[in-house]
């Protein structure tokens, strides 16, 4: 058992790689695992390319042999990894993110992602209480898939997906045909930051209900992605759920916690990073509480509520955002040489 670390966003734990404890991202979204471009030069390329698809946007990158890689004292035990730049992954979490570790590791195990206690333990046995719930898992090349029911239609295979903040994500094609007249309706355009550092532009909603086994949610939000994408749950679940993945026997095992699963979305408009140590507006949402203050893409956020950034990691930088419908936010900013502070009043936007 490790400790895992949760910055809201994504959830990292200790790996010991190239001499070293470094901290790698678990994504049960991605087949393969990943070290940062700045250690390709560490290792022996195979000449392959890796090419594959995720929750995420495709991924083609060129193949190395794996270095000896331990987790937990436990050395695991794969042929190949690929390297991509990993920067933005570390501007989003605002800390070191060196590695995804991927489904050609994590399959081989039984798999317990504590959220609550903060823990991830990988085990050859079974680990999950005798009360969980059992769902049979599938597979989309190698990447884990349950069934859930939108709506109460017909379930859907979606992948897990760990590396996903999103609760539900759908493909154009899963969006068209799964949600609602009056969800589509509903549906308000975000931007957001995809791999390579552009902007993109997005749909995002609430659904009425989602069930998984026996487990009914309502009031999900739900995200559209790039048709060529893999639908997906994502890390949300975890957040609600106790979950163990028995990936050798291809089980899901989870317990609901206690209390209703709120699903927020951030109430500024604001997407952040943390660039040099400073945290920097990535993209505003048209017609959000930010925009409607002047904030722009470039501004750097000093304080909130006379709070100094430089003093708060980005997971409380985020949750300022994230309060209630009608809370007010001083928020203290620099454009180039101007100093200026507005007032952001939060607003539900779905």
């Amino acid at each position: 058992m490790v400790p895992l670390i949760d910055d809201g966003s994504l959830v990292r734990i200790p790996v010991e790689v190239l001499g070293q404890t470094r901290y790698f991202v678990v994504d049960t979204g991605t087949s393969a695992t990943i070290l940062d471009s700045r250690f390709a030069d560490r290792l022996a390329a195979t000449g392959e390319v890796i090419s594959e698809n995720t929750s995420g946007e495709s991924v083609q990158a060129a193949a190395y042999n794996a270095p000896d890689i331990s987790i937990d004292g436990v050395s695991v035990r794969i042929s190949r990894v690929y390297c991509n730049d990993l920067s933005l992954q570390r501007m989003v979490i605002g800390e070191g993110c060196d590695g995804i570790l991927g489904m050609d590791i994590l399959h081989q195990y039984s798999v317990t992602i504590d959220l609550f206690n903060k823990t991830f333990m990988m085990t050859k046995d079974n680990v999950a209480p005798a009360d969980s719930e059992k769902i049979q898992l599938g597979s989309n090349d190698g990447i884990p898939e349950v069934p859930i029911a939108i709506d109460g239609g017909i379930p859907e295979q979606l992948i897990i997906d760990s590396g996903s903040n999103a609760a539900i994500s759908l493909n154009q094609s899963a969006w068209d045909k799964i949600l609602s007249p009056g969800e589509k309706h509903a549906a308000v355009s975000i931007l957001y930051s995809a791999s390579g550092g552009s902007v993109k532009s997005s749909l995002t909603t609430k659904i009425r209900s989602i069930k998984c086994g026996s487990a009914q949610y309502s009031g999900i939000v739900c995200q559209m992605i790039s048709q060529s994408a893999l639908s997906s749950v994502g890390l949300p679940f975890f957040r609600h759920n106790s979950v163990v993945l028995d990936f050798p026997h291809n089980i899901l095992y989870f317990q609901s916690r206690p209390g209703a699963w709120v699903d927020e979305q951030d109430m500024s408009g604001l997407h952040l990073l943390k660039q040099n140590g400073k945290v920097v507006v990535y993209s505003v949402n048209q017609t959000s509480p930010a925009e409607s203050c002047g904030i722009k893409a470039g501004d750097q956020v000093e304080n909130i509520d006379g709070e100094p950034c430089s003093k708060m990691t980005m997971k409380t930088v985020r949750a300022k955002f994230a309060g209630l419908d009608g809370e007010h936010r001083s928020v203290e900013l620099v454009r180039g040489s101007q100093h200026f502070r507005v007032s952001i009043t939060l607003k539900r936007v779905i």
